[in-house]
């Protein structure tokens, strides 16, 4: 998944995935049914919770705000600053 987390998050975008051992460290700014969904791999389960996801209006909303507040806060600047930060 890697920075295509970030970039979704950037566009106030929920990013969805499957649980896997081979993600970034990035997976990390994922939150399932926060910012994101986080699939089993059941291909039944999981249509019926992308389905869910895209006729709820409100849960979409929602999940799209959370991801978008998150991405303001990965930014470029905040990461410079925390790199300094550390480094003090």
């Amino acid at each position: 998944s890697g920075l295509s987390i970030n970039h979704a998050f950037m566009y106030g975008r929920p990013y969805c995935t499957l649980k896997n051992d081979y993600h970034g460290p990035e997976i990390s700014y994922v939150k399932d049914n926060y910012n994101g969904l986080i699939l089993d791999g059941d291909i039944s389960a999981d249509t019926r919770i992308l389905r869910d996801l895209l006729l709820s209006s409100v849960d979409l909303e929602r999940m799209s705000i959370n991801a978008f507040n998150k991405g303001g806060i990965l930014t470029a600047s905040n990461w410079s600053r925390s790199i300094y930060e550390a480094l003090k």
